[in-house]
């Protein structure tokens, strides 16, 4: 039976979570469902890309800089947005804290899913109780990996089952092998110079300042390499942080300054032809839930640096990809130079692996989850009544 689903993000910039609720509610519509994609519209730009499913935009206002004001008001916005329009579906689903939070403050008269790509440590009491009530009044919550689901139960008490996030094979295949070329040139990059990129912007879970002086030893092997790092649109401010990032590049050699570019967002076709130009995908991340990117570069043959440990360990093996370790720069930079060296034999295992994940396998298994919080289908387990009556409290 078709059914009916409201996917909701915080934003329409490419971020992890705003990427898997575009490439999920893109799937369900090709199963056969009717999936609506909701997004806060910040800037009234539009969203990032063109979308295979119906968009509505939820209207945001300007909001202040403080990160617990500014959730309060974009939780808010969404509350208002809904309690206004009343979209009918049979299930919505929130992909972030802030979507999730919204819809439950506007009373959903149908059952909501969440997603929980990570959990972030939160100095505020605010942030801690919007994340935490996310999960436990949603009438079921999914984890992007084994380790988010382990960090769930760990917090929570609340076991989640784990659906995977997918990859569009079909989007890298098609690419044109004059992409490498044409990127390079429209970048003044030598089709000799080694090529990095990282994906994610600058901040302290994607461990920036490490990666940074990983390259710099890099780059005195490689002294015509080349760092982009595209991305960034996140809701949180990292403003300190980028600070101590571009302080921690003017120290170093002029050399290396003049080839670290940060290239804030990019479109999906430029990002596309990013990873097929780059010899290194570098996402020696501290934290992260699984790394979409990672599954993206790969789908172009592209070799990927990746932390040792969870999640990456659970999907990557060191056949198609090369393991450091985040804290320390020297095993990134020995990293770089192993998975650049094998750039071209990785190619063929990183596709191979890439393509295990689809979004039509994640939003097949999804429509799993719908079904059981309708009825249709088994009832999922769910936390132990004192651990949920504690945090609604």
């Amino acid at each position: 039976m078709p059914l009916s689903i409201g996917v909701f993000t915080y934003s329409t910039r490419p971020r992890g979570s705003v990427v898997c609720a575009a490439a999920l509610a893109e799937a369900l519509v090709e199963l056969g469902h009717h999936a609506v994609l909701y997004a806060l519209d910040k800037d009234r730009g539009g969203f990032y890309r063109e979308l295979g499913c119906e968009l509505r935009m939820m209207p945001a206002g300007p909001a202040p800089d403080h990160p617990e004001a500014l959730i309060r008001q974009r939780v808010a916005e969404v509350k208002d947005y809904v309690r206004r329009r009343s979209p009918r579906h049979d299930v919505l689903h929130a992909q972030d804290c802030l979507v999730a939070s919204g819809l439950l403050h506007a009373g959903p008269p149908v059952p909501l899913v969440r997603t929980v790509h990570h959990l972030d440590d939160f100095a505020s009491q605010f942030l801690r109780a919007c994340q935490a009530r996310s999960i436990h009044r949603a009438d079921a919550c999914v984890s992007v990996s084994w380790s988010t689901q382990q960090s769930v139960r760990d917090a929570f008490g609340l076991t989640t089952p784990v659906i995977e996030n997918g990859v569009a094979p079909a989007r890298f295949a098609d690419q044109a092998p004059d992409l490498t070329q044409k990127f390079r040139a429209r970048h003044a990059i030598p089709d000799t110079a080694p090529l990095l990129l990282s994906v994610g912007g600058v901040e302290p879970r994607k461990n920036s300042l490490n990666m940074l002086r990983a390259f710099a030893d890099f780059a005195s092997v490689h002294p015509d390499a080349r760092w982009l790092v595209v991305g960034g649109a996140s809701i949180w401010d990292h403003s300190e942080y980028t600070r101590d990032f571009r302080s921690c590049l003017a120290s170093l050699p002029e050399a290396v300054q003049r080839n670290v570019h940060l290239f804030g967002v990019l479109s999906e076709a430029e990002l596309d032809a990013a990873y097929r130009a780059a010899d290194v995908l570098l996402h020696a991340a501290s934290l992260e839930g699984w790394g979409l990117c990672i599954l993206e570069a790969m789908a172009s043959g592209t070799s990927v640096v990746v932390s040792r440990g969870l999640p990456f360990e659970e999907y990557l093996d060191p056949i198609c990809a090369t393991f450091v370790e985040a804290t320390s720069v020297a095993s990134i930079s020995r990293g770089l130079g192993r998975a650049y060296h094998r750039r071209n034999t990785v190619a063929g295992p990183a596709v191979a692996r890439a393509r295990c994940f689809s979004w039509a396998r994640t939003a097949a298994r999804h429509i799993e989850i719908y079904e059981r919080v309708l009825g249709i289908g088994a009832p999922l387990a769910r936390a132990p009544l004192r651990a949920r009556d504690q945090v609604l409290n």
